[in-house]
């Protein structure tokens, strides 16, 4: 009975230690975005429920409520905005690293090939006050 209890008991020591280990996305973030010609700092604060990312961004055209994923490391993220009547969705995906920034880039579907210009464009985040 003792070998049991023991055994329990670690076994729970050891999934509360992994979930306390386990990385969270939650809070406000400062996103740094490089376009070329065009470099940008907006925020977001991010509500995380398990895996689930909710939230809002203010950019530079508006402020947009934030649907996406944190899956331990890895994080996405989208949201639409007005922009001239025209809405455009911006999609971005990232790694967190072991220091707690993000590097990652932002897509924005059905946007037209320009030649010199990258299929995504370089972001960072990291957490802000």
């Amino acid at each position: 009975m003792t070998r049991i209890a023991i055994s329990v008991l670690l076994a729970s020591s050891f999934v509360f230690a992994q979930v306390q280990g386990s990385p969270s996305f939650g809070g406000k973030w400062k996103i740094h975005l490089s376009i070329p010609g065009h470099e940008s700092d907006f925020y977001c604060t991010f509500i995380q429920n398990n895996q689930a990312l909710g939230g809002n961004c203010a950019t530079e055209v508006g402020n947009a409520n934030v649907n996406g994923k944190f899956d331990g490391r890895n994080v996405f993220w989208t949201y639409t905005v007005k922009v001239s009547g025209q809405s455009i969705t911006s999609n971005y995906s990232g790694t967190l690293d072991a220091s707690g920034k993000v590097s990652g880039g932002l897509s924005i579907p059905g946007m037209p090939s320009v030649p010199g210009m990258p299929a995504q464009f370089p972001f960072t985040a990291t957490r802000s006050q």
